[in-house]
């Protein structure tokens, strides 16, 4: 009978002594996992930051877009003031030649 008790106490013990070792191994692992996780979370933060950069640059290239396309619409107003102006000269160019036509000179 005690030897009976013996070889089931050093059975447990066994058991124990591989649930220990089984412990160990896993908080290793653990440990490795949350290490290779800091350098994960390192490189994901990069990544956050280009996206940001990404991000700003896009909004000041829309901003210089809106910009070029204002000058374009006031500049695309101004030609047109200026072909009135010019088609308004063009008429009173043709109306003064006109009048001057109706005039003589006259030699003395």
């Amino acid at each position: 009978m005690i030897e009976g008790i013996q070889r089931e106490t050093q059975q447990a013990v066994g058991f124990m002594e591989n649930g220990v070792k089984d412990v160990d191994k896993s908080l290793k692992l653990a440990e490795d996992a949350s290490s290779d996780n800091s350098g994960l979370h390192d490189i994901v933060q990069e990544m956050f930051s280009i996206i940001k950069e990404i991000d700003e640059s896009g909004q000041q290239h829309g901003n210089t877009v809106r910009s070029v396309a204002d000058v374009t619409t006031d500049m695309n107003q101004e030609i047109g003031g200026l072909k009135n102006s010019s088609e308004l000269v063009g008429y009173t160019a043709s109306k003064l030649h006109q009048l001057v036509g109706q005039f003589q000179v006259s030699q003395r």
